[in-house]
């Protein structure tokens, strides 16, 4: 809308002053606008952070929750084996 102002503003010497007040007001609403849209830009931000990072914490309990159960189906799997050896007789007989 501005690029059209400026080039009207080029084009027709009587709206010269007309455009550039229209400009000036536009960009003065428009630094009213990002003035005003700070707070909510830097809240979503805020907002998006905390779900980041409780998205990761979520992610690394599964990982360790998957760590444990490896972990415990290694040691049934040690206890089996030892199980086995013990009652073949031990290593020798089998």
């Amino acid at each position: 809308m501005i690029d059209d102002l400026k080039a009207l503003q080029q084009a027709r010497p009587g709206v010269k002053r007309l455009a550039r007040k229209m400009i000036e007001k536009i960009e003065q609403m428009q630094n009213i606008l990002k003035e005003e849209a700070k707070p909510a830009f830097r809240f979503a931000h805020t907002r998006l952070q905390q779900a980041h990072e409780q998205q990761q914490g979520h992610q690394e309990d599964k990982q360790s929750v998957v760590r444990e159960k490896l972990a415990d189906t290694w040691t049934s799997h040690g206890k089996v084996t030892q199980n086995i050896v013990q009652n073949s007789g031990g290593l020798s007989n089998l």
